[in-house]
């Protein structure tokens, strides 16, 4: 899920991980548009 959010690098990851990053990262499921996040995810993949 990190890197899908910009953070690559093992370490920043650890770090992320530790402080509870996460969290702060996290989304509401039911908010997310749905119909988009197929394109965005398969956008992710082809980088």
């Amino acid at each position: 899920m990190l890197p899908f959010y910009g953070v690559k690098n093992k370490t920043e990851q650890r770090k992320m991980i530790k402080n509870g990053g996460m969290h702060q990262m996290a989304k509401v499921m039911k908010d997310l548009n749905w119909q988009t996040i197929v394109e965005k995810m398969n956008a992710f993949e082809k980088n």
